[in-house]
């Protein structure tokens, strides 16, 4: 599972399953010939640090091989590495046995200098019962929210798979056990919402354990530290490091601002480095009057995954939004639905035009603008006075507007100054009723920030990169000799962050700094 619509944007013509579609025999013999052409060593140990990578069953990809090759990486760089083998089947992450047994045999191929650690084995520690139970259901409830591509059907979903959440309650015990007494130093985590990434990363954090994830599609790929790919959970971190860096740096400093600047032009006239899948490039003539604009998520894609905080699901906030206009005469609200979704491979099973329908008493005053209309979403702007996102970029364009953004979901730009966090229900309405009036303006300098923050996210954490867990670019990278590869500029990039903790777009950013 991937960023979808995001990964999606450099390949608009891509096939409809967003994994590739390569049998696993022939990634896992592919991966055996590398071993075999270029043996991984596993010398003594010289930098004290213990580190590990998870293998597990990923939906017949090649995520743990990819993830064999970052061990590779810290083997020759002299770290003692561990490789976690958790070959728990949740829901359906592994596609069926034999994919299971060949990444163990692969692992049984390894060098004897690797310490491999079979979570299936390990005594679970007691369940918590303040929080095991609801970990378990929140990942069975997410795993569903994908599998269905909506929210309508996840409680359904939880209720066939009663099963998987008690078995999940026993697993936690077994992955909070292994990160607390292993004494990592770092832990390479894929996805971090799916299968039971996710569970690795609640372990991780409540023991205190750096750990990266990461996320790919075709031809890119996307890693943060201490947190969620598909989130961009590091961005605030990368942001400071930024700032600092580029403190006696302003000339790049601006040129980063313009490029940002430039990239949201050229998005709004239809091109920029990824297409948006707008109806069209804007036409810059006003498509409206509403003074309240919600561009909604693609709900189950992973960068929406698990971002709830005021709301229980974006169903309940989406409902909220629209009684709340009802109660606000001055409020005219447009809810627009991810342009994605016109396309089928895209679509989701949540129908909230009909919810927004539903719940709607202000008339005129709520629109629901559905993917299939021919509205470009940028020429709603001209009147709008408050942008309301889930987790979209359209937040941060909204902040290098100048626009007020509000945000009631946990979200990578919720704590900069172009944005405003609603803490609470009443205090998030209070919010937006206020910008509506013209009382919630930005303070000075937000739109050069949302300009950085732009920069760090379109142009350096989305990194373009053949080395990644995609079926096609594994089966041409799995051919390169380990210096080859990790000499190209994008490996190099990420075998920096990798080993030296920093945030991937901060490390891209400063090479960009350093090489203009």
């Amino acid at each position: 599972m991937g960023l979808a619509a995001t990964f999606s944007k450099l390949l608009p013509r891509r096939a409809a399953d967003p994994l590739g579609a390569v049998p696993f025999a022939q990634l896992a013999a592919a991966w055996e010939r590398r071993c075999r052409a270029f043996p991984i060593r596993a010398e003594a140990a010289t930098t004290g640090r213990r580190v590990a990578v998870l293998v597990t069953p990923w939906l017949g990809t090649p995520v743990s091989f990819f993830n064999l090759e970052i061990a590779r990486m810290h083997a020759e760089r002299g770290d003692q590495v561990c490789v976690i083998w958790d070959g728990a089947s949740v829901v359906g992450n592994a596609v069926n046995a034999e994919e299971v047994a060949a990444l163990r045999a692969a692992l049984d191929r390894l060098p004897a200098g690797f310490e491999i650690i079979d979570v299936a084995g390990l005594t679970p520690l007691a369940a918590d019962p303040a929080t095991d139970e609801e970990e378990a259901r929140r990942v069975v409830a997410e795993i569903g929210i994908w599998r269905t591509r909506g929210e309508a059907n996840a409680s359904e979903f939880t209720q066939r798979h009663e099963g998987s959440v008690a078995t999940l309650i026993m697993h936690i015990g077994r992955v909070r056990r292994l990160v607390a007494e292993s004494r990592l130093d770092w832990l390479l985590i894929p996805g971090g919402v799916w299968g039971v990434s996710g569970l690795y990363v609640a372990a991780a954090q409540r023991a205190g354990v750096r750990f990266t994830t990461y996320d790919s599609g075709t031809h890119m790929l996307i890693a943060c530290q201490d947190g969620i790919a598909a989130h961009q959970a590091d961005i605030p971190r990368a942001f400071e490091l930024a700032a600092e860096f580029l403190r006696e740096r302003s000339g790049a400093r601006q040129r980063f601002i313009d490029w940002s600047r430039a990239e949201l032009d050229a998005r709004m006239r239809g091109g920029g480095n990824y297409t948006t899948f707008q109806a069209g490039a804007a036409t810059g003539r006003q498509a409206g009057d509403s003074n309240v604009l919600v561009p909604l998520n693609l709900r189950w894609d992973s960068a929406a995954l698990g971002r709830q905080r005021l709301f229980s699901s974006v169903q309940e906030w989406v409902t909220a939004i629209v009684r709340w206009a009802a109660e606000d005469p001055q409020a005219r609200v447009c809810l627009r639905q991810h342009p994605i979704e016109r396309h089928t491979p895209w679509r989701s099973s949540d129908d909230l035009g009909r919810i927004v329908a539903d719940a709607n008493t202000a008339g005129e005053r709520v629109r629901f603008v559905a993917a299939a209309e021919s509205v470009n979403t940028y020429d709603l702007l001209p009147t709008v006075r408050a942008m309301l996102p889930f987790t979209s970029s359209m937040g941060v364009e909204a902040g290098m507007l100048g626009l007020p953004v509000i945000t009631a979901s946990r979200n990578y730009y919720e704590h900069f100054r172009f944005a405003t966090r609603g803490e609470t229900v009443a205090d998030y309405f209070e919010k937006i009723s206020r910008a509506i009036r013209g009382e919630l303006a930005p303070p000075a300098g937000a739109e050069e920030d949302a300009a950085l923050v732009y920069h760090l996210t379109q142009h350096c954490n989305l990194m373009p990169s053949n080395f990644n867990a995609a079926p096609a670019d594994f089966l041409k990278w799995v051919e390169l000799p380990p210096e080859q590869l990790w000499a190209q500029p994008d490996t190099a990039d990420l075998r920096t962050a990798l080993l030296g903790g920093e945030p991937l777009s901060f490390v891209r950013l400063r090479r960009f700094a350093e090489a203009a």
